[in-house]
């Protein structure tokens, strides 16, 4: 049941009279609402109906798809690598944050006022801080991960075919590796474009934030809460990317759920075919 709070400190709320966005807010969470946020009107609930529907599909996009991931790494063995465990590890962190994230955003929008008291709100922003950070941290290494297979990984092949004399392997050799290039090319695309999908999804609410802390500008209820849903939207665009673009993954998937493939899919089996003509 809602409440109304008797007292305005900004006071102006327009058309909508005396009454703000606070209004819906229970009593044992007023003591957490900063006092910015009294100038506000209430939010259209078609605003709410809005958002829950679009947290829904956000939700079941990630759970199916990290959870799609998390899978078909785990259980193909030639995925199993060092470099392979960041992968799941990011899918995880993804698949715990809307865990923990939108079935609580779906209910609170449904009663279009936070509906758990304090420990959960505090609970809910510690979860979400704990995953997106645990995103962050994998990204980097998945970064560097990267970094030393095109650098140290590049250079000892480039050594080994130095050290062949024979004319018929030194041939097999460079076709094997310019195929070897070819996909750790196309890792390192899907490395860059899971990074750079992250920046395009937080950095929209880092600028909010730090805009609040330091009021570089009034920002309104409705901004916030958008600028963080389109922040956790970042948990469905890796397994997308993957699905498109990650060549060994794609593979994976074609042989357990192939309805759920895009496009051809060229297997390890075409490529050594291709080398062999190649030497022949």
């Amino acid at each position: 049941m809602r409440t109304l709070n008797p007292i305005y400190p900004l006071g102006n709320m327009g058309m909508y009279g005396n009454v703000s966005v606070i209004d819906t807010v229970s009593p044992e969470m007023l003591h957490l609402i900063d006092p910015q946020w009294y100038q506000w009107p209430p939010i259209n609930p078609l605003w709410h109906k809005i958002l829950m529907l679009f947290m829904c599909i956000l939700g079941f996009l990630s759970f199916f798809g990290n959870g799609l991931v998390v899978y078909v790494f785990t259980t193909t063995k030639s995925l199993r690598t060092p470099s392979n465990l960041y992968v799941v590890n990011l899918a995880f962190s993804d698949f715990c944050m809307m865990f923990c994230m939108c079935p609580a955003m779906v209910i609170n929008c449904y009663h279009e006022t936070w509906s758990f008291g304090p420990f959960a709100c505090a609970l809910y922003g510690m979860t979400g801080s704990l995953f997106g950070n645990t995103s962050i941290w994998t990204m980097i290494f998945i970064a560097l991960d990267r970094y030393n297979v095109i650098v140290k990984v590049g250079f000892k092949r480039q050594t080994a075919y130095d050290k062949w004399s024979d004319f018929k392997y030194s041939i097999y050799l460079d076709a094997r590796a310019i195929m070897d290039i070819g996909t750790d090319v196309r890792m390192e695309q899907v490395a860059l474009m899971t990074i750079s999908l992250w920046f395009m999804a937080w950095t929209p609410y880092l600028i909010i934030n730090y805009s609040g802390i330091f009021q570089l500008m009034n920002i309104s209820p409705l901004t916030t809460i958008w600028g963080s849903v389109f922040a956790k939207a970042n948990a469905i665009y890796n397994p997308i990317v993957y699905a498109i673009s990650h060549p060994k993954y794609r593979q994976a998937l074609d042989k357990k759920i192939p309805t759920l493939v895009c496009g051809k899919v060229t297997h390890d089996s075409d490529t050594q075919s291709n080398v062999s003509q190649v030497t022949n």
